[in-house]
């Protein structure tokens, strides 16, 4: 079966401004150190699984504590960014 590509294209609207949420960006901002315990493992009928998450609480915009919780494909590029920042 052959997978056909329909190329794309979009116009930025020149009147766009694009801005930063500073709030929420310094919301994000944690220890690099929760990123280097984030495989998790589970077993399913009788097969072991493993997923990658990040829980970790920080001040929220409002300055109230918050849990945050990175999963899945981002915790897995996070980790492998972790692993090439502490080998060298």
């Amino acid at each position: 079966m052959a997978m056909g590509r329909t190329p794309q294209r979009s116009e930025i609207i020149p009147k766009f401004t694009g801005r930063s949420e500073q709030a929420r960006i310094a919301a994000a901002k944690t220890d690099i150190s929760v990123l280097s315990g984030a495989l998790n493992q589970f077993e399913l009928d009788n097969v072991k699984r493993e997923f990658y998450s990040m829980p970790w609480e920080a001040a929220g915009p409002d300055g109230d504590m918050r849990s945050y919780f990175i999963w899945g494909a981002t915790a897995a590029m996070l980790r492998n960014l972790y692993r090439f920042l502490s080998a060298g």
